[in-house]
């Protein structure tokens, strides 16, 4: 009977869990897929690439719902959608980082990322400067608009980038650090109700 008892409310109670699963879990739970899979140090070949295209089908379907109620869910499905290499999904994904900022949810540089990632998949010169040759030499700064389309250093601080200047004499992870431990004040302040 005491067994019975046990496995009636262990099931019961998995049950309920179940059914509670909103969509804020279900793309935090796909976020962490999407994070394992590049946190390892395999490389990522068709079968992962079929996996993203799932949990991004699985996003989108979570977004048509729109029932996301954690401002962090938009910034953790762009980061999935930001893992393609389709126009479309990376420009959705640059919307839902400024959907989650939006809404008081991450503020960081994910739609900056976002917006460069894009130009450079359609051809254009890149507007923040934020993405990086993946070949040797590693970390070389992919060439950055100067013209009217250019953004200052002023605005890549707002997104949480160092000054291009920087990049380019100290590289890519030295220039984050030191521009990041200068600018911690800067990023509370941004968090607070009154920085918004």
């Amino acid at each position: 009977m005491g067994k019975t008892f046990l496995l009636i409310f262990y099931l019961s109670i998995h049950l309920f869990s179940y059914q509670q699963e909103t969509p804020d879990t279900q793309v935090a739970k796909l976020l962490n897929e999407d994070q394992s899979v590049r946190r390892s140090q395999v490389t990522l070949g068709p079968e992962s690439a079929n996996s993203d295209q799932k949990r991004r089908n699985m996003v989108i379907k979570l977004i048509l719902k729109d029932a996301f109620k954690n401002p962090n869910s938009y910034a953790d499905a762009g980061i999935i959608m930001h893992h393609s290499n389709n126009v479309n999904d990376i420009l959705l994904a640059r919307e839902l980082f400024i959907l989650s900022a939006y809404f008081r949810g991450q503020y960081s540089s994910l739609p900056a990322l976002a917006e460069d990632k894009f130009l450079i998949k359609i051809g254009r010169l890149q507007r923040f400067g934020s993405q990086y040759s993946i070949r040797k030499p590693l970390n070389l700064l992919r060439e950055v608009e100067t013209g009217d389309w250019s953004v200052t250093d002023d605005l890549r601080s707002e997104y949480l980038l160092p000054p291009l200047v920087s990049v380019r004499d100290l590289g890519v992870q030295i220039a984050t650090e030191k521009f990041m431990s200068i600018n911690i004040q800067k990023l509370a302040k941004s968090m607070t109700p009154t920085g918004w």
